[in-house]
């Protein structure tokens, strides 16, 4: 494919994605006269919301990275009532597939293997 084709797919890409904008704007304009009474009202339980959720999700956030650190310190995975923390061991990696072969008559080309480092995921506990 040459530049100027794939010039003209970018121009007919970036025509596009303006009438979508375009729509989307005119969309907003007909909802902001309908709801233009209770938009008002909308953003102050909002605004409400806002204020009181955010100590809660700063308190989430900061439980979460707690209990992620304490199952990286525990090496393995934690299953509470609702939620387990599931501890995912490091992985290696490897810079190339052949050299996986070449270590077993190398040995020292082990040393070029380089570990992830350890995940975790947070789950519901299915029943």
């Amino acid at each position: 494919m040459k530049t100027n084709d794939v010039s003209a797919m970018l121009d007919d890409l970036a025509d596009k994605r303006a009438k979508v904008a375009r729509l989307q704007e005119k969309a907003q304009e007909q909802k902001d006269k309908i709801l233009g009474p209770l938009k008002k009202r909308l953003d102050k339980i909002d605004e409400e919301l806002a204020n009181r959720s955010r100590q809660l999700l700063d308190n989430i956030e900061t439980l979460d990275s707690e209990i992620r650190e304490a199952v990286m310190d525990c090496g393995e995975t934690v299953r509470g009532e609702a939620l387990m923390a599931i501890y995912c061991k490091p992985r290696a990696n490897w810079s190339n597939e052949k050299l996986e072969g070449f270590a077993l008559v190398y040995p020292t080309l082990l040393e070029a293997r380089t570990y992830s480092k350890p995940t975790i995921q947070i789950r519901e506990v299915k029943s």
